[in-house]
Order: C-alpha cells, then sequence, then structure tokens
C-alpha cells in the first residue's frame, strides 16, 4: 500500500472538513424546504443549494457565513458526530455532547443551566449510561437552544429560527412553536383555525 504524501493528506482532511459542513447543514435545514430555511436566515437559496451540490466551494467564508446568518456561535458548522457517522447515527449521548458544545458551555455550566447540582449526570448522558427523562431533555435542549426533538430523536433541525428569535418562551411553548414548523402550510392554516375558536 502507498504511503499517503503530504498534498494527499492535506485533501484528504480538506474533504472531511467539508464533508461535516454539509452534514452539519443538512443538520441545521432538517425537514425544512431550503427556500423556507433560508428565507428564515437571509440565505440565499442559490447560494446553498450550490453549496450542498458541491457546485460552490464550502470553505472557511461560507461556513462563517452561514453561522453569522443564523446566530450561530463561530465553529458550529465544523464540530463533528462526534461517533463519526451522520446525525442519525448518532446516540443521545453524542446529541447531548453536540449540544453542549455548541451552546460553549462546560459540563458544570450545563448542569448550572438546567438546575443541577453536580454535572454527574450531564457525563452519564454523554456516555450514554443514563435513560434520557422528558425534564432533562427539555431542560437540555433549552439550556443550548436546540431543539428537543433533534437532541432526543436525532431528527430535525438541530435548532429552529423560532427558538431563537422567542428566546423568552418556556419548554413548553418552544416544543409547540418546533411542531407547527414541522406541520404543513395547510395543517398551519387548519391548527389557526382552531385555536381561533378556543377562548
Amino acid at each position: 500500500m502507498l504511503e499517503e504524501g503530504p498534498d494527499e493528506a492535506l485533501s484528504r482532511v480538506m474533504n472531511e472538513i467539508v464533508e461535516n459542513r454539509l452534514s452539519q447543514l443538512d443538520a441545521l435545514i432538517g425537514k425544512q424546504r431550503v427556500a423556507e430555511f433560508c428565507d428564515d436566515h437571509n440565505l440565499d437559496p442559490s447560494y446553498i443549494s450550490q453549496l450542498r451540490t458541491r457546485a460552490r466551494s464550502f470553505g472557511e467564508k461560507a461556513a462563517r457565513r452561514i453561522e453569522l446568518s443564523m446566530d450561530l456561535p463561530v465553529g458550529t458548522l465544523d464540530i463533528p458526530y462526534l461517533n463519526g457517522g451522520s446525525q442519525n447515527e448518532s446516540t443521545f449521548g453524542d446529541r447531548v455532547r453536540v449540544a453542549r458544545q455548541y451552546a460553549n458551555l462546560s459540563q458544570v455550566q450545563l448542569a448550572e443551566a438546567c438546575g443541577w447540582e453536580s454535572q454527574s449526570r450531564i457525563s452519564g448522558y454523554e456516555r450514554d449510561e443514563r435513560e434520557p427523562r422528558r425534564e432533562d431533555i427539555l431542560a437540555i435542549a433549552g439550556a443550548c437552544n436546540v431543539a428537543p426533538a433533534w437532541l432526543y430523536f436525532g431528527e430535525g433541525a438541530m435548532t429552529t429560527h423560532s427558538m431563537r428569535t422567542h428566546s423568552n418562551l418556556t419548554d413548553r411553548e418552544s416544543a409547540i412553536v418546533e411542531v407547527f414548523r414541522c406541520l404543513t402550510r395547510s395543517k398551519q392554516n387548519m391548527a389557526m383555525r382552531i385555536l381561533a375558536c378556543i377562548d
């Protein structure tokens, strides 16, 4: 077997970074249509499509531009899924770790933000040694500003526009907004008609 030279090694690493950024972008888009996602974040749908089809380079400048448009911490698109696989292959513990890193929190800081006395619960979740409880999922998701469905199931967008713009919502209200955003337009309209009838 031929040994990899410096140019080949650099090329391989750069490809891995781009693949990770594409995976993270797909996770952020979730089940939303690209046009809706772009409209929510003032991004050009054509630009995002070009990145996703590799017609345009997904370099450092492109990654930082998207993070800035989405009010994400610098480097969010570069956080790898820690088990080396895609979002859907990650465990709950992997997603807790990614969410914590996304929020730039240590285990101790996250535990404090959740109202817990020590970080042992966070550590247990990250090692997949604890079964997640509903209240804990909502507390972690709220503290890290990630979608509860993404955190627990690994499905949908990691964050939602509504969660960032309405940070004063309770966990329950955020969950309702998240479910509402996943509905089709016709089902959203139906839900609005039902809510209008409630006193």
